[in-house]
């Protein structure tokens, strides 16, 4: 007989036993269960997110910015046929090259876009000689099998961020290919990062990885709605705004730029997410990617603002400052060995002095070093404290963001090298200190094109060669409008003489004159600059030039006057100033130089009208205030001349000549009471 339970009833059956519910499964078995599961639901639902045409995170919010902008750069018009076609708005044509292509790509059409700063938009000069443009010249020679369109969307002084979002909006275009130049400007704009620097970088990286999901999409608009995150349009986190706001290069001083290496790895990491970012775009419209690293200027453009390294004593600023300026003067004094030594006797002291490392740079080239040189002219760009060229770590990023995500690269950086002057990239390739010289535009292309071939974007035809190249080239070159050029490249001179480097800034004008074949807008400008590098000869030549050019040009007028006063020959200065006063009358530049020149001989009462003049047409000027006040001395005008260097020292504080005056007057030592 079978024992009965304790609560009295019948104990189970061992198949009853074997069919009851075993006891709770153990945490970890249930989450084995259920994380399979859960992430597949996830995957189901990104897909079908996906085929609804939802777009990533990364179109919407800039995780490092808090948003991306969303003012148009393209607008649809619609012909008089009824075509659409895809059209510049007209608040971004300073900004871009005027582009037109249709909204629907025509049939057997391959389209490629160029993104990138002001390099992809052919800075100096325009669209026809960029590497865009010398691409939409050689591909359907090189490659007659297709029809090729290439749409030209370099943008002025746009950072990597900028570009991304300008890329998310010519996606919807259908693209076959994006191909993207950057690098150069990432600093060009003071950004903050909000939080962002304080983000751990796993933690910043995962949230990079999380963004590229659709999911990511719809519950950031959830919160939105919900008003639980802040939407698109208000997110201003990183100061950052629908418009570029360039801090002026111009103004290198403390106020615009300054050493900060925590804000250049926030800048850095910025870049790295807007280039992966760049590759999710491309992949969601199933287009082609290609990323080329930047070239810049190292031999012939000196850091645009260096500043010695923090912790030095009042001691060894002395003591680096000596050598260094030691240094300077044997290097102008062609003793290159000597300068050598004295720049290696600041480095000691100080070694990340931009301008230090670049002028010993440009001392060991003189003496063949050109390896070691290239090395300190490197380490230049990378200590400059403007950073408006592609630092190293900019090009290292790029290139492994390439590696990583599997984007073909044109590392024309490396390219380049080699076939510079030296095998280091200076004016032979480069205008300035980024913008590619024509010649080198066309160098860019034709490698960008051997790269499409190995990728196969372009077969190239049996009859593809340097003849046909030379072909094309000419075509390109017939079509560039001399004096169009010539002005752009005199605009970049005027910049380059600013910022110091009046050498290139000549450079760059007799440049413009071989392609305008001479105007006197130029002539005068070379003169102006050779003058002052101390030129004398070359400078009048110039100004003589300019006169048979354009006979009476008041620019050549003035620019001989100006020598001649220089070398004290009055009269004869005074024929040539008065003749540039009566072609271009009221031009504070000419007045000034006419009234120094009857001041110096002595009629004071002539000068004094003219700086007067001069002073009320360019107020802001303290040479003129100060020249004006020396006058007015010598008049007996005292009062006058008081406020006048007192003007003078204002806006130039430094201005020892009119604190010499203001002393003299103010301590009373030339007729007290006279000028009341």
């Amino acid at each position: 007989m079978k024992p009965r339970s304790p609560s009295g009833s019948d104990p189970p059956s061992e198949s009853q036993a074997r069919n009851r519910p075993r006891a709770d499964l153990p945490f970890w078995k249930k989450l084995a269960f259920a994380i399979p599961t859960a992430l597949g639901i996830l995957l189901a639902l990104e897909l079908v997110l996906r085929a609804c045409g939802v777009p990533s995170a990364t179109h919407r919010r800039d995780p490092f910015a808090g948003f991306t902008p969303q003012v148009p750069h393209f607008q649809v018009e619609t012909e008089a046929g009824g075509t659409e076609v895809v059209t510049v708005a007209p608040n971004r044509r300073e900004t871009l090259n005027d582009q037109r292509f249709s909204r629907h790509k025509p049939p057997g059409t391959f389209r490629i876009v160029c993104l990138g700063g002001s390099a992809t938009y052919g800075r100096p000069f325009f669209d026809h000689t960029s590497f865009a443009g010398w691409l939409r010249a050689l591909l359907p020679k090189a490659d007659p099998s297709r029809k090729w369109e290439v749409i030209n969307a370099g943008a002025i002084s746009y950072a990597s961020y900028r570009i991304k979002g300008l890329m998310t909006e010519l996606a919807r275009y259908e693209p076959d290919l994006f191909i993207i130049y950057t690098g150069e400007n990432e600093f060009l704009e003071r950004r903050t990062y909000a939080g962002a620097s304080q983000t751990p970088g796993p933690l910043r990286d995962a949230a990079g990885l999380a963004s590229r999901l659709r999911i990511a999409t719809v519950t950031q608009c959830g919160l939105e709605l919900l008003g639980l995150l802040g939407t698109v349009e208000n997110s201003r986190h990183a100061g950052i705004q629908d418009e570029v706001v360039r801090i002026p290069v111009y103004a290198v001083g403390p106020e615009a730029y300054t050493r900060d290496e925590s804000f250049q790895r926030q800048v850095l990491a910025h870049f790295e997410n807007s280039l992966s970012a760049m590759v999710d775009i491309a992949e969601e419209v199933h287009a082609g990617l290609l990323f080329v690293t930047p070239i810049s200027n190292l031999r012939d453009f000196a850091p645009f603002k260096s500043e010695n390294r923090g912790g030095l004593t009042a001691e060894q600023l002395r003591e680096w400052k000596d050598a260094y300026e030691k240094g300077r003067t044997l290097s102008r004094e062609n003793q290159m060995v000597e300068a050598v030594q004295q720049f290696d006797a600041a480095e000691v002291i100080d070694d990340r002095h931009a301008d230090l490392l670049y002028r010993k740079g440009q001392a060991l080239l003189a003496l063949g070093k050109d390896e070691e040189a290239r090395r300190y002219f490197v380490k230049a760009r990378d200590e400059d404290i403007c950073p408006l060229r592609a630092l190293s770590i900019t090009l290292e990023t790029m290139r492994r963001v390439a590696n990583q995500r599997g984007v073909p690269l044109v590392d024309f950086e490396r390219r380049a090298t080699p076939r510079a002057s030296h095998q280091i990239p200076g004016d032979d390739f480069l205008c300035d200190h980024v913008h590619l010289q024509i010649a080198a535009s066309k160098m860019l292309a034709l490698d960008i094109m051997v790269r499409l071939a190995e990728e196969k974007f372009v077969t190239v035809a049996p009859g593809w060669g340097p003849t046909v190249v030379d072909e094309v080239a000419s075509e390109v070159k017939a079509g560039i409008d001399g004096s169009r050029y010539a002005r752009e490249l005199y605009h970049l001179s005027q910049l380059l003489d600013v910022l110091g480097q009046t050498d290139q800034a000549l450079k760059r004008v007799e440049e413009g004159l071989r392609m305008s074949k001479g105007d006197a807008d130029g002539l005068c400008l070379a003169g102006r600059y050779a003058r002052k590098l101390g030129r004398t000869r070359v400078a009048a030549d110039f100004f003589q030039k300019a006169l048979v050019c354009q006979p009476g040009a008041a620019c050549a007028e003035e620019g001989l006057g100006a020598l001649l006063l220089d070398q004290g020959h009055l009269q004869s200065a005074i024929v040539h100033l008065s003749a540039a006063a009566g072609a271009a009358p009221d031009t504070p530049s000419v007045l000034n130089l006419l009234g120094v020149a009857y001041a110096r001989l002595g009629q004071h009462d002539r000068a004094v009208p003219l700086l007067s003049r001069a002073s009320e047409l360019l107020p802001n000027e303290p040479a003129i205030h100060r020249n004006l006040a020396l006058a007015e001395e010598r008049l007996g005008q005292f009062h006058d001349a008081v406020f006048h260097y007192r003007e003078a020292l204002r806006l130039n504080p430094a201005d020892l000549e009119a604190g010499a005056g203001l002393k003299r007057l103010t301590a009373g030592t030339v007729g007290r009471g006279q000028g009341e």
